[in-house]
């Protein structure tokens, strides 16, 4: 699993779908709303349909974006503009302690709602990474007066998932000679399909990062942008 900056500061009691209880328990009766799930069927029968004219899917080329033509430092720059565009530089947002506190009290919950999923199953070891977003992102958060509590909200983020024996940490937000490489964008946080890998396995072969070096790095970083 990944960590962002909006699953961070979304508010904690929101949701965005709700996880069917037919689907998680131990009724057998009850996964009729799944077998019969009208939406399930309607996708069933597309892939039949497909299967039977000799089109057949291939699981690895799901969500890839292996097109060169999708990446490059102008795409990056176009969508930085589009995301900067009426942002008034003069007027960087200020944000009170506060309101900060607030945002990280924000984070502990959020993190909980996960936690209990981590804490349910002690046998399974969950890592969770911080992606490598570009230059683009973190100048975005610079211009709109929102570094520093972004930075905030990663090091609670860091903080309470260290808590939990069965979570391994990765960090690699700063890994500089690819976020300030911008051809190897699509936008200012999507990137490559080989940086992709790369951090798959790097988390396959390697232990879980130290969480006070990550906050150590995560103030460098701050200082780097």
């Amino acid at each position: 699993m990944d960590i962002n900056e909006y699953q961070l500061s979304m508010p904690y009691d929101s949701r965005i779908s709700t996880d069917p209880d037919y689907l998680s328990d131990n009724n057998p009766f009850n996964d009729i709303n799944y077998l019969l799930n009208k939406d399930v069927i309607l996708s069933s029968i597309g892939r039949i349909v497909a299967k039977a004219a000799g089109i057949e899917g291939n699981e690895e080329d799901a969500y890839t974006w292996e097109d060169d033509e999708l990446f490059g430092h102008k795409r990056v720059i176009e969508d930085y503009d589009m995301v900067m565009e009426g942002v008034d530089r003069a007027f960087a947002a200020v944000h009170t302690d506060e309101e900060i506190e607030e945002k990280i009290i924000n984070v502990r919950n959020n993190i909980d709602n996960i936690g209990v999923y981590i804490e349910a199953h002690p046998e399974i070891e969950y890592k969770i990474f911080f992606p490598p977003y570009s230059m683009g992102y973190w100048e975005s958060l610079r211009e709109e007066g929102d570094l520093d509590e972004a930075v905030d909200l990663y090091k609670e983020a860091v903080r309470c998932l260290s808590n939990y024996d069965n979570v391994s940490i990765y960090f690699f937000m700063d890994s500089y000679d690819i976020i300030g490489n911008l051809d190897l964008y699509r936008d200012i946080c999507h990137y490559r399909p080989e940086i992709n890998r790369m951090i798959n396995d790097r988390m396959m072969k390697e232990p879980g990062q130290d969480p006070e070096e990550i906050i150590n790095r995560i103030d460098s970083l701050t200082e780097y942008v």
